[in-house]
């Protein structure tokens, strides 16, 4: 029997609480992958987050921010955090593409203080530049309205995601992976 992804999740964010890497070892898979470069596997992913010394680790955070934008269904079966990229469609194209998180302004500036254009609500819009000064990035709204987004405030199709599948009949973390 192969146990519910909802006890897979709970059982992941109590290690990801506790900083505990010896029950992220239970919950990923043998051959886990921190990139998409090298061999994979529990040793490599290990170091490449700084597990010797866990408590300082980034992977903690990374993880729980992840976990927080909620999962999708892969094609496969599988889930996929953050899911909100799951379906973007043929035409999206990830290094172009963010999504605005909920309450994020457009602003005619690159200023907080510049009256905010309109208000999002996970809206996806196209970075237009590079990011601006002091953490901002210029996109294109739906509606092809132009501004401001603080950095802060918006997610790239290549942002780190947590892709978990059944693997001998268990769920388990097969990769964390940013980039394309």
């Amino acid at each position: 029997m192969t146990p519910g992804f909802d006890q897979f999740r709970a059982a992941l964010g109590d290690a990801v609480a506790r900083k505990d890497p010896a029950a992220l070892r239970r919950l990923a898979a043998d051959d886990i992958r921190a990139s998409f470069g090298g061999d994979g596997g529990w040793e490599e992913f290990a170091f490449t987050w700084g597990l010797e010394e866990p408590q300082n680790s980034a992977l903690w955070k990374q993880i729980e921010s992840t976990m927080a934008l909620g999962c999708a269904k892969t094609e496969t079966g599988g889930r996929v955090f953050p899911g909100m990229f799951q379906d973007l469609g043929d035409d999206a194209d990830p290094f172009e593409l963010l999504v605005v998180r909920p309450g994020a302004a457009l602003h005619s500036e690159p200023d907080k203080s510049a009256p905010p254009i309109r208000r999002f609500d996970w809206t996806s819009v196209i970075a237009l530049a590079d990011r601006g000064p002091d953490g901002w990035v210029k996109v294109q709204a739906p509606g092809g309205e132009a501004g401001w987004v603080e950095q802060a405030l918006v997610i790239s199709p290549l942002d780190y995601r947590l892709v978990s599948e059944i693997v001998d009949r268990r769920w388990r973390i097969t990769a964390l992976v940013a980039g394309d």
